[in-house]
């Protein structure tokens, strides 16, 4: 597995999920298009309500909290001006609606002495007085997990 995406994939599916990719390239523009803004995954489990989405990243998780949270400016290119761009809109009725969002960052962490494998980190966005918040989640499954992966 190369991808951040398709490692995502793999866990979601091993943790009982039904997933579909639903970002998408935009030839004309160039850029990446996730699901309202913010989803690269949507994925259904029989016994958990609601729908759950996650967007893949590596090591830049602040960064893209503080896209979803406060906003960001896209920098001017020659053939495009700056262009700033607020915090995401969507993401409030997507939870409110009593769906999920996880931000899932993975990183390559070498061992002394073993191989080097991939570790996961998860940031759940939940709403908290009317607004949304980011918080890191536990991973106490990949502590002994045999789904972690070695490259």
């Amino acid at each position: 597995m190369s991808s951040r995406l398709e490692k995502t994939h793999a866990r979601l599916k091993s943790m009982g999920y039904i997933y579909a990719k639903v970002e998408y390239f935009n030839p004309w523009s160039k850029t990446t298009l996730d699901f309202f803004g913010f989803g690269d995954t949507l994925a259904v489990k029989a016994d958990r309500p609601g729908v759950f989405a996650t967007n893949s990243c590596g090591n830049d998780i602040s960064t893209h909290i503080n896209k979803y949270l406060s906003g960001y400016t896209r920098p001017a290119t020659e053939k495009r001006p700056e262009k700033v761009f607020g915090p995401n809109e969507c993401l409030l009725p997507w939870l409110q609606a009593g769906n999920r969002f996880e931000l899932w960052g993975w990183r390559l962490r070498k061992h002394k002495g073993t191989r080097p494998t991939w570790q996961l980190r998860r940031v759940e966005f939940l709403v908290f007085d009317g607004k949304v918040i980011a918080r890191e989640m536990p991973n106490i499954e990949d502590l002994n997990d045999p789904q972690t992966m070695a490259v």
